[in-house]
């Protein structure tokens, strides 16, 4: 072979290897990101033009829209010894989150000083904030609601084991499950239990509503679907636990596992419309916008079409994932090694 035609064949071969390049990161460019004190898991809460940083080991951090703590309005972020259990909550001027030493805590949006906090029988877990109340899970096997105004306890429920997730909060009820395998549907107003199913395994993943029910993922390796009473209607069997919620945009649910599997599922009769296999455990809810879906697995951010779950673009992180989120045009994550990300992304 002629000098010339090896010259050529490298410098086709190198074209080839660009345009790949091109393609696989088209639609994403790197805004900013931001160095948190310390590594650890952490978790993201978006707001209209503020992101909220809730790490483990006991920091909230307000972040200004584009990405820094300076101008946040927080002198300092709000820091408690005993850690904080999972995403914060955000309501109108206030956010709140579940903390390890048996406390619910009432943060002000616009200084960062603790509002209240409501002593519960052990560890609180996530809340979610609905209407002008709080509802939250615990470790003592209780679930609470408190008057987001001054965190005035307003009923309990037993449920008998520990409450992992945040519950879902719809109109009249309060959905949750549980470390013994049972999801409890409660009165939102009163907490008086409405019915009970019992699955093959705990249940670490917070439920989703769809039109005509609700989707559990369990640590069976199934994602569940149920009927407003509570009766089991239909299974999609997956190929490892099921600890994150399932992702849902219109018409379009995605559920994900710790085998690293992802696959879209038609609700209405619990069939694949596509499975495909990622490159790490997806221990975040997969993020549908329109014709998109997002995942975090392992070291890696994956989009994909919504309608046959091919690969647009891939993305390398520094480190495993812990929590990822949408807002404004922006994907947001938080990797284990102390940092959050910021991706613009264009169509």
């Amino acid at each position: 072979m002629s000098r010339q035609r090896l010259i050529w064949l490298a410098g086709a071969g190198l074209a080839i290897i660009i345009a790949v390049a091109v393609i696989a990161t088209r639609g994403v460019d790197t805004l900013a990101d931001f160095r948190l004190p310390g590594p650890g898991i952490c978790y993201l809460t978006t707001g209209p033009d503020f992101l909220l940083v809730t790490q483990l080991e006991g920091r909230l951090t307000r972040l200004t829209a584009a990405m820094s703590d300076e101008g946040s309005g927080w002198a300092r972020p709000f820091t408690h010894p005993a850690g904080f259990r999972g995403v914060a909550a955000v309501g109108e001027a206030r956010a709140f989150v579940g903390c390890g030493d048996a406390r619910v805590r009432a943060i002000e949006l616009v200084s960062g000083v603790q509002a209240w906090e409501s002593i519960v029988g052990a560890s609180a877990g996530p809340p979610v904030v609905a209407g002008d109340a709080v509802f939250f899970g615990a470790d003592d096997g209780y679930v609470y609601a408190a008057a987001a105004e001054d965190g005035a306890i307003r009923w309990s429920a037993a449920v008998g084991a520990r409450v992992p997730a945040a519950p879902l909060v719809t109109d009249d009820s309060v959905l949750v499950g549980t470390t013994a395998g049972i999801v409890h549907c409660l009165n939102r107003s009163d907490g008086e239990k409405r019915w009970r199913t019992t699955l093959d395994g705990p249940v670490y993943a917070t439920a989703r509503e769809i039109a005509d029910g609700y989707l559990v993922g369990c640590d069976d390796g199934h994602v569940h679907k149920l009927s407003r009473e509570g009766d089991l209607l239909a299974i999609v069997e997956m190929e490892g636990i099921v600890r994150a919620p399932v992702g849902i945009g219109g018409d379009v649910v995605v559920a994900g596992d710790s085998a690293g599997v992802i696959c879209r599922i038609e609700p209405e009769v619990m069939t694949t419309v596509w499975r495909r296999r990622l490159r790490g455990c997806i221990a975040v809810a997969p993020i549908v916008d329109r014709d998109r879906v997002y995942c975090a697995t392992g070291r890696e951010l994956v989009c994909m079409t919504a309608a046959q779950g091919r690969v647009i673009w891939r993305r390398s992180t520094r480190a495993p994932s812990t929590d990822l989120a949408l807002a404004g045009g922006h994907l947001y994550w938080a990797t284990a090694d102390g940092y959050v990300c910021r991706l613009a992304l264009t169509r």
